[in-house]
This record gives structure tokens, C-alpha cells and sequence, in this order.
């Protein structure tokens, strides 16, 4: 059993790590939200320029070379935007492994051999590991799809209805931040029980 005093630091700096992976966490879904609007429209002039190719593909080789040059600019953009959001995810997981070594810092300073880990600890390990797990295979489907994306604009196949719904978190991936969210916002009134 730890002394209150050393309990009372391992409150602080659990709420202190959970509060800036909080704020990190909300900061990539406004991001996210705030950049779907240019992903899909990149998506969209993507899909529009493909089919013009499709149209003077054979007849027109100058307009064809010309549409070709704007899809790779523009499925540049979209690779960018997209890009841009797995290196947020990168931050998280910086955010992730410093709480890691925290949990496992205090699990070895009560100094059982089978400790028991407090409930409200465990749910936020678990929900942490489930969320950034969750996240990170979201955007490497999404990076493969982006791969995908590429080969069905060169060859004129309709692409933009798939990759909207792929750029969708699941119901059960936005319950499950906002529950953790919910209850990250709630140590601020009730510091985590690392007693029980």
C-alpha cells in the first residue's frame, strides 16, 4: 500500500496525462472534422477530373496529358490532408506511452508481485490502448484506401462514395471517445480512485 501523500502525486500526474491526451484527442477530431470539408472536396474534383480523362482518353492526347497532371495535383492535396491528420495521431501516441509508463511506474511501486490495478486505472489504460489501437487501424485503412483511390482514378472507376464512408468513424469508435472523454473531464471533480 502506497502512502496517501505518493497517491495523491499519482492522481496529479494520471490527470495531468489524461488532461493533455484529452485536449490532443479533441484537437485531431475538430481538425478531422474541420478538414473533411477539403478532403472531400479534393475527393470530388478528383472523381470529376477522372471522368473527363475517361472522355478524351484516345481522342485528345494534349487535354488527356493536361487532366492527368491536375488528378496528381489534386490527389496530392488529398494525400497531404490526410497525411497531415497520422502525424496528430503520432502526438497521441507520444501522449500514449508516457501514461503507459506511468501506469506500469505505479503498478511496480506498490511492490506486490500480482498487483491488484484500481478500476478507475485500468478502464483508462484499457480505453486509451482501445482508442488509439482504433484509431491508427482507421488511418492506415484509410492510407490504403488513398492507395486504392489512385489506381480507380487512373482507371476512371468510381471511387468518392466508398472513400467518404471509409473517412467515417464508426458509431462505436465516436461513443467510445466521447464516453472516455466524458469521464477524462470528470477527474477534475473526483480524482481517479487508486485505491480499489
Amino acid at each position: 500500500m502506497l502512502p496517501q501523500e505518493r497517491v495523491e502525486q499519482y492522481q496529479n500526474l494520471f490527470k495531468e496525462t489524461l488532461d493533455r491526451m484529452g485536449n490532443e484527442l479533441r484537437l485531431y477530431q475538430a481538425n478531422r472534422s474541420f478538414e473533411k470539408g477539403d478532403i472531400f472536396h479534393h475527393a470530388e474534383v478528383l472523381a470529376d477530373l477522372s471522368l473527363r480523362v475517361q472522355a478524351v482518353r484516345c481522342k485528345n492526347p494534349a487535354a488527356c496529358y493536361a487532366l492527368l497532371t491536375a488528378c496528381h495535383d489534386v490527389f496530392t492535396k488529398l494525400y497531404r490532408a490526410i497525411m497531415e491528420l497520422l502525424k496528430q495521431l503520432a502526438v497521441l501516441e507520444t501522449h500514449k506511452a508516457i501514461f503507459e509508463e506511468q501506469y506500469h511506474g505505479f503498478l511496480a511501486e506498490l511492490g506486490e508481485e500480482d498487483p491488484k490495478v484500481p478500476m478507475s486505472l485500468k478502464y483508462f489504460y484499457d480505453w486509451v490502448n482501445d482508442i488509439l489501437g482504433s484509431l491508427n487501424n482507421h488511418a492506415k485503412y484509410l492510407e490504403l484506401n488513398l492507395n486504392g483511390v489512385r489506381s480507380k482514378f487512373m482507371k476512371g472507376l468510381p471511387f468518392l462514395d466508398d472513400f467518404k464512408e471509409d473517412y467515417k468513424f464508426s458509431e462505436t469508435i465516436e461513443m467510445k471517445i466521447c464516453l472516455g472523454l466524458i469521464k477524462m473531464d470528470r477527474l477534475s471533480k473526483n480524482p481517479m480512485n487508486l485505491t480499489q
